[in-house]
């Protein structure tokens, strides 16, 4: 399944993946998690601030200020991730990220709120 999505001015069709344990159905806050996602348009223009300073404290020095004018030439975002998870609905728009390749980068939403900015690493 695909979920369209107005991102900081840019429109992006992003799909989504569910983890799921072979076997296992989609659980409960799996699917208070999907049903949260229709507001992420509004959850992710609010954490703008939060990727730039994410961008630019590991930008390795490539960045000399702060001010980052188009996000889109370190982050694209590129799908969406549900974590299964028996205490609380997470789930991370998950970015490519240029200063960190391997890794990416994803915004982590708990509880249907912001959490943090960080590797994918945090949510696969």
């Amino acid at each position: 399944m695909n979920k369209d999505l107005n991102i900081w001015g840019r429109e992006f069709e992003l799909p989504i993946t569910v983890e799921c344990y072979e076997g296992e159905e989609i659980t409960e806050k799996q699917i208070n998690a999907l049903n949260q996602i229709n507001s992420l348009e509004s959850k992710l223009n609010a954490v703008l601030c939060d990727v730039r300073n994410y961008v630019f404290l590991n930008s390795n020095g490539y960045l000399q200020n702060s001010s980052i004018s188009n996000i889109f030439k370190y982050v694209i975002p590129q799908s969406i991730f549900i974590q299964h998870n028996s205490n609380h609905s997470v789930f991370a728009v998950m970015c490519d990220f240029k200063f960190d390749i391997e890794h990416g980068l994803s915004i982590i939403f708990e509880d249907g709120e912001f959490k943090r900015v960080g590797s994918q690493d945090e949510v696969l």
